[in-house]
């Protein structure tokens, strides 16, 4: 695991699209060995009040990734991440 790296999933409950973005980002940091942080927006004022209309969003790096999310672009999002952080 890198203690350099990690990215934020920001969802809610009975998502489907937030669902199958946490599935493809735990795949990926299977691979590429990074930590995920995921915030309820529910359960946070301030995320809810920033990402309750674009939610699935993942933030990684200086990236940020608003639905839909492809695998293709959230696998170069966290690419550019490791680069930037290496």
């Amino acid at each position: 695991m890198r203690d350099d790296l990690s990215a934020t999933l920001y969802t809610r409950s009975g998502c489907r699209l937030c669902d199958e973005t946490a599935a493809e980002l735990a795949r990926l940091a299977d691979q590429l060995r990074f930590k995920i942080e995921v915030i309820d927006i529910n359960a946070d004022a301030e995320a809810y009040d920033r990402w309750w209309a674009e939610i699935p969003v993942v933030v990684a790096g200086a990236t940020v990734l608003r639905a839909p999310i492809s695998t293709a672009r959230l696998r170069a999002a966290i690419l550019a991440a490791v680069r930037e952080s290496a």
